[in-house]
């Protein structure tokens, strides 16, 4: 049997996704010796796999859909095109 939980989080996926971008961008000043400016462009081009991944996953950056899988006693993200309702 399986069951779904959705969840709403209006400012985390964003905040996450800030701190990634900043976390990146001073690892990318330090081995690479860029101004703050150009690793921030480097880590904005690097971080845009992410936004891709964020958008299959979330809907408006808020809401997230976990599946609950009492058989195989597991659980996973439902992909947005998977979703019966939207939000």
């Amino acid at each position: 049997m399986k069951m779904r939980i959705t969840f709403k989080d209006p400012d985390q996926v964003h905040e996450a996704t800030k701190d990634f971008i900043h976390d990146l961008k001073n690892k990318i000043m330090e081995e690479k010796q860029l101004t703050e400016e150009g690793a921030l462009v480097e880590a904005e081009a690097l971080s845009r796999p992410f936004v891709e991944i964020i958008h299959n996953f979330f809907e408006w950056g808020e809401y997230v859909t976990i599946e609950l899988d009492s058989e195989t006693k597991s659980a996973r993200v439902v992909p947005r095109f998977e979703w019966e309702t939207k939000y």
